[in-house]
């Protein structure tokens, strides 16, 4: 639950991805764990975020060799993908917002971060 009230989805259930991102279960657990109603399974593939790559803190921007987020994505190679010089580039279409690439990225601060869609 959003406890921000500067926040757009103040009071709505939002991830977190740094505490726990959403691992896109099959059979949605999350759902079931929550108040009725609070989560629903018609929405579960459209959450409300996209990633975002910070070049300057990205490792393979750096010059590094680092797959982590394309590795850990569930769509690796469709919502996040490696291009020609080896940096991950997001696709916003396909991209769920889970969180799971923030979650992995081995950087001190994370160099991609799911950011509410606009």
């Amino acid at each position: 639950m959003c406890r921000d009230p500067e926040n757009a989805f103040f009071g709505k259930p939002i991830i977190v991805p740094s505490e726990q991102p959403c691992f896109m279960c099959s059979d949605y657990p999350c759902i079931s764990a929550c108040q009725p109603g609070a989560l629903q399974r018609a929405f579960a593939q459209k959450l409300n975020g996209v990633a975002r790559i910070n070049k300057n803190l990205c490792l393979a921007y750096s010059g590094l060799f680092c797959r982590a987020c394309v590795n850990a994505c569930p769509l690796a190679n469709e919502a996040i993908s490696v291009n020609a010089a080896g940096r991950p580039v997001v696709n916003k279409e396909i991209c769920t917002g889970c969180g799971i690439c923030e979650y992995q990225c081995p950087a001190e601060q994370p160099a991609i971060e799911v950011k509410p869609k606009t």
